[in-house]
């Protein structure tokens, strides 16, 4: 299938990305459209980047509805921060991950990306902070 190392290179995509669920289930469901209608004009089925970004909103509080209920009978965590900056644009972020076992497994969930001005303790505190009690109603104590 040539389409894959065109969609990869046209795109700027690694060649994983045709592996990953997003696009496998993309694939899925234009082949069940196809199967169901016919031939179809892809234009008429793949949404437009606003209506995507109309809808990101919902899928987001979905899944931090889905993350609390998974994590809702977990007693401890451990919470990972990673800062990085964007090679182009120079933009620093700020990666926060937890860490926990449930059902004799390790996890790990990524809980957000934020853009940050800097990497101070206490800036780091701050932010932590703020996006785990998104998660955690009863949040006791952060230790940096």
């Amino acid at each position: 299938m040539q389409i894959r190392p065109q969609l990869c290179a046209k795109d700027l995509r690694p060649f994983s990305f045709v592996e990953k669920d997003g696009f496998l289930q993309l694939a899925q469901q234009l082949l069940n459209i196809g199967q169901q209608y016919g031939k179809v004009d892809v234009r008429d089925v793949i949404p437009t980047a606003q209506s995507v970004s109309n809808h990101v909103n919902d899928v987001y509080d979905k899944l931090i509805e889905r993350l609390k209920n998974e994590i809702s009978n977990v007693s401890y965590f451990g919470f990972t921060c990673d800062y990085w900056t964007h090679d182009t644009f120079k933009t620093k972020y700020l990666s926060i991950t937890a860490q926990y076992i449930k059902d004799k497994e390790i996890n790990t969930r990524v809980l957000c990306t934020i853009n940050t001005s800097n990497k101070r303790a206490i800036t780091t505190k701050k932010e932590i902070k703020s996006i785990v009690e998104v998660f955690f109603d009863n949040l006791f104590y952060i230790s940096i």
